[in-house]
């Protein structure tokens, strides 16, 4: 017996009962598991017998012990059959529990909200992404970068790799800020497409997943202050601020991160868009190889990168 009902904040609640025979088995589990964690005067550890470990111990904690184990073993096969999408670890209780007695519990655990998606969503991205806008490129721009070239020339005058100044250089320089530009202006139509979508989705985040956001946005200001070559606790006396003030500031630019991947993973599903691990292997072979890259992220953050792209050049070339 199995029964799953979801709650508020994209949580679902999960009863059921072991059977009377198969919650047994868990039992024999736990009187070897707590033989090798008691001393017991004239027994090994682990060769306690189940008699004296029980009147040691007590029934009740042996059962404790059976139930721990049963619950942990179960729940992963839940998951799997009910296809359900947990995130964190659950919160795990006992409904109903005696020697020879069904196991009964319940298990309350976050899972991954399923967006609802407006029927038009396609018609919101496309007006938002095909929407042009001309770019300038303003002549103080292109002569802010000849006068730094200058500079350079005259702080290193034999410096042979700086490029003459010419009307070839002062177009390359103008191709090349526009470029920029275009860039730039299309990474924020593509965050507002998302925004406009966001606006008529309908989907709850739970707490953990915030608050796995906020951490790893701690993790990674840690490591860019790192590779600054400044501590974290110097850093935290310059701005006068406590880690847990920095962390909880992050909430509002936490819950937008989590909003995007949420839709952007979603929009993968609904378009049938994957990335290969040729693709993976491809992108990466480009960038250099340094010594500590934790390459399960570097991968995690490839996969994105080219799925997020394929999903915008799908809804752009609609």
């Amino acid at each position: 017996m199995l029964e799953i009902k979801k709650l508020p904040k994209s949580e679902v609640e999960i009863t059921g009962e072991m059977p009377a025979d198969e919650f047994a088995k868990f039992w024999q589990k736990a009187v070897a598991e707590l033989s090798e964690d008691i001393k017991f005067p004239g027994f090994r550890p682990g060769h306690i017998p189940e008699k004296i470990l029980t009147e040691r111990v007590g029934e009740g904690a042996v059962l404790e012990k059976a139930a721990e184990l049963a619950l942990q073993n179960v729940y992963p096969g839940i998951l799997q059959e009910k296809k359900i999408e947990a995130i964190g670890m659950p919160r795990a209780s006992v409904t109903k529990i005696a020697k020879g007695e069904v196991l009964g519990y319940k298990f309350t655990t976050a899972v991954l909200p399923e967006i609802i998606l407006p029927e038009d969503y396609k018609k919101i991205t496309q007006e938002v992404l095909n929407k042009k806008e001309e770019i300038k490129v303003d002549e103080k721009e292109v002569e802010q970068q000849i006068d730094y070239i200058k500079q350079v020339r005259e702080k290193n005058p034999d410096n042979k790799n700086l490029p003459e100044i010419s009307d070839e250089l002062k177009n390359d320089i103008r191709r090349r800020i526009k470029s920029e530009k275009e860039l730039r202006q299309k990474e924020k139509q593509r965050l507002e497409s998302l925004d406009a979508v966001l606006k008529k989705s309908e989907f709850e985040i739970p707490d953990i997943l915030l608050e796995s956001e906020k951490n790893k946005m701690l993790s990674e200001t840690k490591a860019g202050i790192a590779d600054m070559g400044l501590k974290w606790e110097d850093y935290l006396k310059h701005i006068k601020k406590e880690e847990k003030e920095v962390w909880e500031g992050w909430s509002e630019d936490a819950k937008k991160r989590v909003n995007y991947g949420l839709l952007l993973r979603r929009l993968a599903k609904v378009l049938d868009i994957g990335v290969t691990d040729k693709e993976i292997e491809d992108e990466i072979s480009k960038i250099p190889q340094k010594e500590g890259v934790d390459k399960e992220r570097l991968r995690d953050y490839i996969y994105g990168v080219i799925r997020n792209n394929k999903i915008f050049k799908f809804l752009e070339e609609i």
